[in-house]
C-alpha cells in the first residue's frame, strides 16, 4: 500500500475507527458510515482530490460532499470525480476481492 494521508487527522480517521460496509450496496464502492457520523462537525478542506477515482482507492468525503462529509469508500470500479468530494487517503495495490 502507498499512503496519500496528508493530514494527521486523515490518517488517524482511517486507521482508528472499525469501518462496516452500509447495506444499500452499490456497484461502484464499498462505503463506511459511522465514521461519517463521529466526524460530522470536523473541518475537512478539499485536499487530494482526483478528477477520476480508480479501482482500489480509499477516500473520503470532504466538506463539499454534504451529508456524506467524512463517509470513508473504497472504490470498486472507475468513476468520476467531477465535483472534487472525494478525496484519496490511499491505494490498495492487490485489490483481492471487493465486489
Amino acid at each position: 500500500m502507498i499512503f496519500f494521508v496528508r493530514t494527521a487527522f486523515g490518517l488517524i480517521l482511517q486507521s482508528t475507527n472499525l469501518h462496516f460496509n452500509r447495506g444499500d450496496i452499490n456497484s461502484y464502492s464499498i462505503r463506511s458510515t459511522f465514521v461519517k457520523l463521529k466526524y460530522k462537525s470536523a473541518d475537512m478542506p478539499v485536499n487530494n482530490a482526483l478528477p477520476a477515482l480508480e479501482r482500489g482507492m480509499i477516500t473520503i468525503g470532504n466538506n463539499d460532499f454534504g451529508q456524506y462529509k467524512a463517509e470513508v469508500n473504497i472504490v470498486k470500479q472507475a468513476m468520476p470525480n467531477k465535483e472534487a468530494t472525494k478525496m484519496l487517503l490511499r491505494k490498495l495495490y492487490q485489490v483481492m476481492s471487493i465486489s
